[in-house]
């Protein structure tokens, strides 16, 4: 069932090297039947040449032994590295898979995974399926040829002796099938405690700060502490189940010489079989050691790879946002309408009954308390969920509609982490527009003062670049920017400037953006004066909207949201 489930997931991507492959297969020919000629080598030199002083004969055999130990040395380099080839070739290709994917998935996957367990799937579970394509299926293939290949010539040497030995299989395979189950749970247990603490790490250099001030250095390390020794106990549970299952094996294939030079030799005293008969025959039985030894580390490593299977093929399936062959072509010409919409997270309801249009060209902006909802809004219109109840239309046709790639190029969100890659600032503002020039990225930084330095954009964004949180924010602004959007969504994104600042890159960018829908969210009441309509909310309704000059005459909502955050500067 295992191999089963390795063949049907995987041939697609080993079809490809089909002729690399053949060639692999007939080298492994090669090598095995060279492995196979010194014992017959030496039952003729022990039965024919040594008794009749046969010289030449002897010197033909050595000849021929050198000969056949070359022919495997070539053979089996040229297989091992032309499968290593393929295998490595086969899972590079199905991480790259896995990650297109994967960036494809909903914004919700990504709520409910934690970082470090996609990470841990995508590098160490495909690093464990890697290691059983890129050297158990040759390990398997080569065992199983060789394992015919020996059978083939006990039977040729001695048939009644070789199937009195065949007795001991069964017991070989009750062994593994105990076994098996145990292990397959351990390694399950195993990889989820990996993720767990490589997730720990994740979080923790994330929020350095926090544990810096706090001074949690202790807490932290007790914590990786007790993790780090539940992954203990595990693998030293692994250990013992492989030491035992292979141990079990050891001991029942140690009956098999004690049966060979008993049976054996009581025939060679008979004068029913030759001395270099039954020498050959005890040598090439005793190779079956070797590949019964990997076919049972095979198996065992088959059940752990089996588990990272399941945890890769889990995502795999995990339905990716799909472009519709039937999408309409992208147009906003009037406005946005949000019409009814309710949205829960989880159950706890963030936005009820929420209806809002917004116009095309004109400037909006969404305030009100943390939690009211603002961000929802931008996460629906942006469609990184969709709306349990009611909908979203874009000029009346229902933004689902519209095909999710080309409807993305027409918005430009830019938030208030101002996600940035470890990369330079001109390739992060590059990434709004991959095909734009030098001159239109240093346009876009110009306009929104990114660039001081003469070597500003050539900077790598990183911990030694020494970035303040306002120039991550303009990087991030020149992106949207450069990316030319019918509709720029602000969310908190200007939140670390001072207002001075943050007002005059409003302007700025309003000025340029005189044909564009542009909305701004912002806890900043001082920054949102200016725009065409305040739509102010809470509790996920909208409770008033209106102008700056207008809200604050109504003496509601607003205005004590402006009054209150007065007071607190």
């Amino acid at each position: 069932m295992i191999f089963k489930e390795f063949v049907t997931r995987f041939a697609r991507y080993i079809k490809p090297y089909w002729w690399q492959s053949s060639i692999v297969f007939a080298f492994m020919v090669l090598a095995i039947a060279s492995s196979l000629a010194f014992p017959y080598i030496l039952m003729i030199l022990i039965d024919e040449a040594l008794p009749d002083e046969d010289y030449y004969l002897l010197g033909i055999l050595l000849a021929t032994l050198v000969g056949m130990m070359v022919l495997n040395i070539i053979s089996a380099f040229v297989a091992n590295y032309l499968y290593h080839w393929v295998g490595n070739r086969v899972v590079f290709e199905m991480r790259s898979e896995l990650f297109s994917h994967l960036l494809r998935l909903p914004l919700s996957f990504f709520k409910r995974n934690k970082t470090g367990d996609i990470a841990h799937r995508l590098n160490n579970d495909v690093q464990i399926v890697q290691k059983t394509l890129t050297s158990g299926v040759l390990k398997l293939v080569n065992s199983v040829l060789t394992l015919v290949s020996l059978g083939a010539v006990l039977i040729w040497l001695d048939a009644p002796l070789f199937l009195g030995l065949l007795l001991l299989v069964p017991c070989f395979i009750l062994n593994l099938k105990y076994f098996q189950p145990k292990i397959g749970k351990v390694a399950e247990a195993t990889q989820h405690k990996t993720s767990d603490i490589l997730g720990f790490f994740i979080e923790r250099f994330d929020n350095i700060k926090l544990v810096q001030s706090y001074n949690t250095y202790r807490h932290e390390s007790d914590k990786l502490g007790r993790r780090q020794g539940e992954l203990f106990d595990l693998e030293m549970h692994s250990t013992a189940l492989n030491l035992s299952a292979g141990s079990i094996a050891s001991f029942i294939m140690s009956f098999a010489p004690v049966v060979i030079l008993g049976w054996g030799g009581h025939q060679v005293m008979q004068g029913a079989l030759g001395l270099g008969a039954l020498i050959a025959f005890f040598q090439y039985f005793m190779r079956i050691f070797g590949p019964l030894e990997n076919l049972n580390q095979l198996y065992l490593d088959c059940v752990r790879a089996s588990v990272s299977l399941r945890r890769i093929v889990e995502f795999m399936d995990v339905p990716a946002e799909i472009e519709s062959e039937q999408a309409e072509p992208f147009s906003f010409k009037k406005k946005i309408a949000f019409k009814d919409v309710e949205f829960a997270y989880n159950g706890h309801p963030v936005l009820s009954h929420f209806d809002l249009e917004i116009e095309k060209g004109k400037t909006y902006a969404l305030v009100g308390a943390s939690g009211c909802g603002k961000s929802t809004v931008v996460d629906l219109l942006c469609r990184f969920y969709q709306p349990q109840k009611g909908e979203i239309a874009i000029d009346d046709a229902p933004c689902r509609a519209f095909g999710l790639g080309k409807y993305r190029d027409r918005i430009g969100l830019v938030s208030q982490e101002a996600q940035l890659f470890r990369d330079s600032v001109l390739e992060n503002i590059r990434y709004g527009r991959l095909e734009s020039s030098k001159e239109e990225i240093e346009r876009a930084a110009e306009e929104l003062e990114t660039e001081e330095p003469e070597d500003a954009l050539a900077t790598v964004c990183d911990s030694k670049a020494n970035l303040s949180g306002g120039q991550k924010q303009r990087i991030a602004l020149a992106r949207a920017v450069l990316k030319n959007p019918e509709i720029i969504v602000l969310d908190e994104a200007t939140s670390a400037l001072d207002s001075e600042s943050e007002e005059k890159l409003l302007r700025r960018l309003k000025s340029h953006a005189d044909d564009k829908t542009l909305i701004i969210v912002s806890h900043r009441l001082s920054a949102v004066r200016e725009v065409d309509e305040i739509v102010c909310m809470d509790e996920g309704k909208i409770v008033e909207k209106g102008t700056h000059a207008e809200l604050m005459q109504k003496k509601g909502h607003y205005w004590e949201l402006f009054k209150t955050q007065l007071a607190n500067n």
